[in-house]
C-alpha cells in the first residue's frame, strides 16, 4: 500500500481508497482499490506500507481482503474536514458513512455531474473528466440545470474547446434532452436509485408531475421497492433546491420521453429475468431491452422470486445462489434462441 487518499462521492459520502503497487488479479492490472468506510479500515488494520492480499470480488471489483505482513506506518485516520471544501465533515449511522453536508462543494457538484452524463444515464458525449473540472471551476456549471444554459461563445473559450468541439458538445446536450425518463430519474442522483430501481419506478409512475404525487404506501407495494428507496426517494421529492433544479431543466427544453406501455399478456409476461456476467452477442442493456420488450420484468439479485439467471462468461456469485435456489439457469445463446422463438 504507497497511499490511503479520500474521494468525495456524488452524495458527499467520502470513501478512502489506497493506492497500491500494481499488480495483476485475474487479467487485470490494479492499482487502486477502495477501503469503503472507516469501519473497513479498521477491521483490515490496514496502513501505509503494508502488504495486503488482493482478490477480486465477483471477478470484477478488486478487494483488500487482509495485510499479509505489516508495515510500519501510522494508522489512517478519516479526515474531520472535506476534502474538496473544508467544510466539517458529519457521521451518518444509517450508511455508516462520514459525508460532507455541504450540496454546493466542488468535489460533490464535479461527481454529481460525472454521473448526470453518464453513459447510463443522459450520456453526454464529449463531456469527460476534464472538462467538467474546467466548468465547475469556471463556475459555469454549479447546478446540474447550468448545463443547458452553455453556449457555444463560453465553451469555445475554454482551454483545448475551439468552436467546432463547442458545437459537438451543445448537440450532444441538445440530444439528451429527450432521453428516457427513467435515465433521467437515475441521472439525476437520487441516493438508492439506480438503473433498474429507476425503471422501474417509471413504469408506475411515468413523468414529473407523477411521480410527485407518489406517497409511500404506493411506493412500498411495488416489488423492489423497499422501505430505504421509498424513504429516499420522498426526502428527494420534498428537497425543494432538487426539485427547483429539475423544474428549471424542464423549463429549459428538457422533454423526458414517455416509457414505452408493455402489454401485459407479451410472450415472457409473468416471468422475471436477471443478468450476469459479460454477454457475447448483445450488450447487457440490449438484452434487458429484449426481456422488457416481451412483457418480462428484470430483477437486480438473486432471490426467490427470480425465475430465469441468464449468465454470461465469469458469472461469479449469483450462479451458485441460483443453483443453490433451484432456478433455472440459461447461457446467451440459449436465451436469444429462446427470445428468438416467441417473436412473433
Amino acid at each position: 500500500v504507497k497511499e490511503i487518499h479520500v474521494q468525495v462521492g456524488r452524495t458527499g459520502i467520502l470513501t478512502p481508497r489506497a493506492v497500491v503497487e500494481p499488480v495483476h488479479v485475474g487479467g487485470v492490472t490494479i492499482e487502486y482499490v477502495t477501503l469503503h468506510n472507516r469501519d473497513e479500515i479498521d477491521r483490515l488494520g490496514i496502513k501505509v506500507g503494508d502488504r495486503v492480499l488482493i482478490e477480486r470480488a465477483g471477478d470484477v471489483i478488486p478487494k483488500i481482503v487482509e495485510v499479509a505482513v505489516a508495515g510500519e506506518g501510522q494508522a489512517f485516520v478519516m479526515p474531520t474536514v472535506c476534502p474538496g471544501c473544508g467544510s466539517e465533515v458529519e457521521d451518518d449511522p444509517e450508511e455508516v458513512a462520514v459525508r460532507c453536508p455541504n450540496r454546493s462543494c466542488s468535489a460533490v457538484v464535479r461527481r454529481r455531474i460525472e454521473h448526470f452524463v453518464s453513459r447510463g444515464a443522459m450520456d453526454v458525449e464529449g463531456m469527460g473528466k476534464k472538462l467538467i473540472e474546467q466548468l465547475a471551476a469556471e463556475g459555469m456549471v454549479e447546478r446540474l440545470s447550468d448545463l443547458f444554459t452553455l453556449d457555444v461563445k463560453a465553451l469555445s473559450a475554454l482551454e483545448r474547446m475551439g468552436d467546432i468541439s463547442a458545437k459537438n458538445l451543445l448537440g450532444s446536450l441538445e440530444q439528451c434532452r429527450t432521453r428516457p425518463f427513467s435515465r433521467l430519474l437515475y441521472g439525476l442522483g437520487v441516493r438508492h436509485v439506480g438503473q433498474h430501481v429507476a425503471e422501474v419506478i417509471v413504469a408506475h409512475w411515468g413523468s414529473v408531475e407523477e411521480l410527485r404525487g407518489v406517497d409511500e404506501e404506493a411506493l412500498t407495494q411495488v416489488n423492489e421497492i423497499g422501505p430505504v428507496v421509498a424513504k429516499t426517494l420522498l426526502a428527494w421529492l420534498e428537497d425543494e433546491e432538487e426539485q427547483a433544479d429539475l423544474d428549471r431543466m424542464l423549463s429549459l427544453g428538457v422533454e423526458p420521453a414517455t416509457p414505452v406501455v408493455i402489454a401485459p399478456d407479451g410472450p415472457l409476461s409473468g416471468k422475471s429475468f436477471l443478468f450476469t456476467g459479460s454477454l457475447e452477442k448483445v450488450t447487457r442493456r440490449e438484452a434487458q431491452e429484449m426481456v422488457k420488450g416481451a412483457g418480462g420484468t428484470l430483477l437486480s439479485g438473486v432471490s426467490r422470486h427470480l425465475d430465469v439467471l441468464v449468465v454470461g462468461d465469469r458469472p461469479g456469485s449469483k450462479k451458485k445462489k441460483a443453483e443453490s435456489l433451484g432456478i433455472q439457469i440459461m447461457d446467451e445463446v440459449t436465451f436469444l434462441r429462446e427470445i428468438e422463438s416467441k417473436d412473433p
